[in-house]
């Protein structure tokens, strides 16, 4: 064969080699696009409907509908949460590592920007009212002062009460359970008024839908009480040992712990057992938020465990060093698609 054939053959065979390839990358990019298509877009989390306080992990996590993490937030030593309708989330930081410690009252904006910063002495409760302001129990012996705080930071004492142990805030008003068994109701204008209803009050919530009010006699046997807008008892279910209580959104109804902690149950509006979840599957379970459909989310050291509001059960999320509180995003961020983007941070 001359050299002028062989030149030819070679380059024949390069740009067959050449076509080969060329073909081959095109086969495995139409790969990648028929994957890629039958895959979908990217997964993108919703805006956040739930936060969590990782007290442990130093940090708030938001998470959608469906518990995906959405947004996280560095918070050191977060005990407590209120979510706003604005995006906007009041964060309680023990900042000195300890529950006796040092607290902060934190207002974080959408984005997690330190929007202001409020100290107190030691632990506090923390609630929200209406206007998004914070409603705090402060710490202390003596008279506990209960303390309104503004987006600003600016703290406002409402009252000092002697023994108080509880707060609930609805309606412009703050009502106060205490060691002795009465309970106060503030105001906004100032009016104060009490009751005396007996026992131990160590736990109170307001019923935002249908009005009135739920608190937890600590004393024994163990009772949960309800009452009217005008603190009237209207129900007392015994029940030992009940540390918390979650009322569902449209009103009426609450998610209670049985005390024996191993089971959860929603009482209806005349205080009976209409739904029990149990036994539960780790110990250190406690009802954490309820759901619009009437479900709940409970929370464990390390996860949150999910049932609907028919009591099966749904995915939950983990990962959390120690989630100490959990608290749902109002559903007035979610009325409109602009509002929602607010929440979103986005």
């Amino acid at each position: 064969m001359g050299v002028a054939a062989e030149a030819e053959s070679a380059g024949g065979s390069a740009r067959r080699r050449i076509l080969g390839l060329g073909l081959g990358a095109l086969a495995a990019l139409c790969a990648v696009l028929v994957r890629r298509a039958l895959e979908g877009p990217p997964f993108e989390p919703g805006a956040p409907r739930f936060w969590v306080a990782d007290r442990d992990g130093g940090r708030v996590v938001g998470l959608d509908q469906d518990l995906f993490v959405a947004r996280e937030w560095c918070a050191p030593w977060p005990v407590a949460l209120a979510a706003r309708a604005d995006g906007m989330l009041w964060v309680l930081s023990a900042v000195d590592g300890r529950p006796a410690g040092r607290h902060e009252l934190l207002l974080l904006s959408a984005d997690g920007e330190r929007r202001a910063v409020t100290s107190f002495d030691g632990p506090a409760r923390l609630a929200l009212d209406e206007r998004g302001k914070a409603v705090l129990l402060s710490s202390g012996s003596g008279a506990r002062p209960i303390v309104r705080v503004d987006e600003l930071g600016r703290p406002s004492v409402l009252a000092a009460l002697e023994g108080a142990l509880c707060i609930a805030v609805a309606r412009g008003e703050v009502l106060v359970g205490d060691g002795s068994g009465r309970v106060h109701l503030i105001a906004s204008e100032g009016g104060h008024r009490t009751e005396s209803i007996g026992g131990r009050l160590v736990e109170a919530a307001a019923d935002a839908g249908n009005g009135g009010w739920w608190l937890v006699d600590a004393a024994p046997p163990g009772r949960v009480l309800r009452l009217d807008s005008e603190l009237a008892v209207v129900w007392v279910r015994e029940l030992a040992g009940c540390a918390r209580l979650v009322p569902l959104p449209a009103g009426g109804r609450v998610w209670v712990s049985d005390g024996r902690g191993d089971a959860l149950l929603r009482l209806d509006d005349d205080g009976r057992t209409e739904l029990e979840l149990g036994p539960l599957p780790l110990a250190g379970v406690h009802a954490a938020v309820a759901t619009t459909d009437g479900g709940l989310i409970a929370r464990a050291p390390g996860a949150l465990l999910r049932w609907d509001g028919e009591g099966r059960r749904r995915p939950g999320q983990a990962g959390f060093a120690f989630a100490l509180d959990v608290a749902r995003v109002p559903a007035a961020a979610f009325a409109d698609p602009r509002r929602e983007r607010r929440a979103g941070g986005r």
